[in-house]
């Protein structure tokens, strides 16, 4: 079956966190009097090629080989750990280690501001107006933050001009800026910005986050930067030549020693007015409010102490966070290496040309993508991290691909880095072993461990779920199956070692999904099912053609700031793990209110459901199967707005009938964003709904055609 040209499934969903709670039985806190020790054997079995990388090559052109043991490919032990942590850490509630380099951030362009520390110990912003210097002006006789005297011309908008003279005896008083060079050689002419009017007093933390993330964090003060010195012309200073004058002219500001120029942009909107700051206009500037923030909300900070240790790292152990001084775990579990099974036959992937493939590009986690790595129930469709609602979309997790494998090209950047390289890729149906080491668990620990060895299915015998590991998940790769084969296990007393059966240990299904988050069951088995994504479906990173550019896509699917609230505006989100269709437009709608796909219903359950003409058709799925309710196609006739300001439109469907549509039936928006998209002649697609007020059923849960 051909796949759909104009849709995509996005490679990773997400998992909604869920609050930690305690469990007994999963705690360090619980000393079991009867501890387990022993081994649980396992078989992996490849069912899609996988690429697990071993020794970095020194050199671009040598393939990255296979990890191996003794010549024969090898999956190690620590890769393994992983994975099943992963799993459990999810199952369990445990709480979330963020990576702290990843800050949610913006981009775009900003306005000139003057940033002033008052006596109170409050920040004010001022505008200002930005006169350029030109290159004839020696850059060396001033440094920014300095307080200068300026003649100059107006431009051709009321926040920019040229400075004609600096001197004693010009008229202006301004503040000097200087930014660094795109690169050496390249003119970037500095700036006197002018004080302007007074726009308020900005909460300390922006100002801190600017210094800290914004301005140090880029300051690189390595020893090729202090060789390089800044020269007469302008063009000639290095890059980053700027960068320590500028931190320095932060902190006199910072002091009460006058003012600082800076670049701002400001968001208003969702009940919060934000500040963002840099030193040049086009800049990436980051938030106050963090992933770890939402983590935190969450109660799912990374554990510090043994005593109040969550279940995984209860089990798994865990070391201070940011390799910091501080409480630590040991582990209670140990992962083998898998090896091959004697006598497995196995061949590595070539491309057309006989060779080892090339990876396509992966990306790195990008937490300005907020349609995708954030949710906001209350405003789906704009919304920042800081806006009322916003919360973190949850655990990252990768579907599997039914056919699919995408190779790359050779691909380089513009200085010659190499992005793409060639890598030893182990095809499917190998086989290998392990083992998972215990010491002294609870029984409690041991099912729950098995459960995420198996997703459950060393109960059941069934195999639809499978993990994935090592590299290339997003193209394809990694798929693989866990199975237990045997356990023994013992305890140990006064009286020496004891040789437990299965049934000392052993719980049942109900019993053991009973100490776990049923949500993220549910979730967790529904992505690692194998058959969840069809096989029509493509499945890659946002573009607007296949294999195109996913900066294009990103740039389509957003409007930087709306003019009505100044906050960005999404035309589509990552959808739900639980919503039916996972698919999304390469061509996203205008950004509006509508999401390309329904957003779930509260009580909504999972499953594979596909809407056939308006009927329900069930795949195979362990989830209880839900009725698809039909969803009709119309256009609005017209609108209207109530007192209350909520708007009020009726709704022609293909059979003539015309409906109500309120607001507060469909997805909880906000009206303002409601309004961008909800006008006369736009089609729609809808479904059928009784009216609460028990009046004429109502159109409801809206998707803009």
């Amino acid at each position: 079956m051909a796949r759909q040209a104009d849709r995509f499934v996005n490679p990773y969903t997400f998992i909604p966190l869920t609050r930690r709670t305690a469990v007994a039985g999963l705690g360090v806190q619980e000393d079991s009097s009867s501890p387990i020790t022993g081994v649980i054997h396992c078989t992996l079995e490849t069912m899609r090629p996988i690429a697990v990388p071993g020794s970095q090559p020194k050199d671009d052109d040598t393939p990255i080989p296979f990890f191996k043991i003794a010549g024969e490919p090898a999956i190690p032990g620590s890769s393994l750990r992983g994975c099943i942590r992963n799993v459990f850490e999810t199952i369990t509630a445990s709480c979330v280690r963020t990576n702290g380099e990843l800050l949610h951030s913006t981009s775009g362009l900003k306005q000139p501001g003057l940033l002033k520390k008052r006596a109170d110990g409050k920040y004010e912003l001022f505008a200002a107006k930005r006169y350029g210097v030109k290159k004839d002006f020696l850059a060396r006789n001033h440094k920014s933050g300095e307080r200068v005297m300026f003649n100059g011309r107006e431009g051709r908008t009321a926040t920019s001009g040229t400075v004609l003279d600096i001197g004693s005896r010009c008229r202006r008083t301004g503040w000097f800026l200087h930014v660094n060079t795109i690169d050496t050689g390249e003119a970037n002419h500095p700036s006197v910005f002018e004080q302007g009017k007074s726009l308020g007093v900005i909460d300390a933390r922006y100002v801190d986050i600017a210094l800290r993330e914004n301005i140090a964090k880029y300051n690189k003060k390595d020893e090729e930067s202090k060789r390089l010195k800044r020269t007469a012309e302008e063009g000639d200073a290095p890059k980053n030549a700027f960068a320590q004058e500028y931190e320095d002219a932060f902190n006199r500001m910072i002091r009460g020693d006058g003012l600082l120029p800076v670049w701002y942009g400001m968001q208003k909107g969702n009940g919060v007015k934000s500040y963002q700051f840099s030193w040049a206009q086009v800049s990436r500037s980051v938030y106050p409010v963090t992933p770890q923030t939402f983590v935190a909300q969450k109660a799912l900070s990374p554990c510090t102490s043994e005593r109040n240790a969550c279940p995984a790292c209860s089990l798994f152990g865990f070391v201070p966070t940011s390799g910091g001084e501080g409480a630590a775990r040991a582990s209670r579990v140990r992962f083998s290496d898998a090896t091959l099974v004697s006598g497995c036959q196995y061949h590595f992937m070539k491309d057309k040309d006989g060779l080892d493939p090339y990876l396509p590009p992966l990306m790195e986690p990008r937490q300005s993508a907020f349609e995708m790595y954030l949710r906001n129930a209350k405003y789906p469709h704009t919304f920042t991290p800081e806006s009322e609602g916003t919360e973190l979309a949850g655990r990252k997790a990768y579907w599997h691909h039914q056919d699919q494998l995408q190779w790359g090209e050779p691909k380089e950047t513009v200085s010659g880095e190499q992005l793409t390289r060639r890598m030893e890729v182990l095809d499917a149906q190998s086989t290998f072993e392990f083992d998972v080491y215990l010491d002294g668990i609870t029984k409690e620990q041991l099912n729950s461990l098995l459960w995420a060895l198996t997703f459950g299915q060393y109960w059941t015998g069934s195999d639809d779920c499978w993990h994935l590991i090592g590299h290339g998940k997003p193209v394809g790769l990694g798929s693989v199956r866990i199975a237990v084969d045997g356990i023994q296990t013992r305890t140990v007393d006064m009286q020496g070692y004891h040789v437990l059966d299965e049934a000392s240990w052993k719980m049942n299904l109900a019993k053991v999904e009973k100490l776990l988050d049923s949500s993220s069951v549910r979730a967790l088995k529904h992505v690692a099912n194998h058959t969840t994504i069809p096989a029509t479906s493509d499945i890659s990173y946002p573009a607007t053609e296949p294999e195109g550019d996913i900066f294009e896509w990103f740039a389509k699917n957003r409007q930087a700031f709306n003019r009505n609230t100044d906050l960005p505006v999404y035309g589509t989100c990552l959808p739900s793990i639980d919503a039916s269709n996972q698919s999304m437009p390469r061509n996203p709608p205008t950004p509006g209110p509508s999401n390309s796909v329904t957003e779930p219903r509260p009580n909504a359950k999972l499953s594979n459901m596909v809407l056939i003409a308006g009927t329900a058709a069930t795949a195979k799925s362990d989830a209880t199967p839900v009725e698809v309710v039909p969803r009709y196609e119309g256009v609005i006739r017209n609108i209207s707005m109530s007192k209350s300001g909520i708007v009020i439109g009726r709704i022609g469907s293909q059979s003539g009938k015309e409906l109500f549509c309120h607001i507060n039936f469909s997805p909880n928006m906000d009206p303002n964003e409601w309004k961008l998209r909800f006008k006369k002649g736009v089609r729609v697609s809808f479904e059928i709904q009784p009216n609460p007020k028990g009046k004429d059923d109502v159109a409801a849960n809206i998707e803009f055609l």
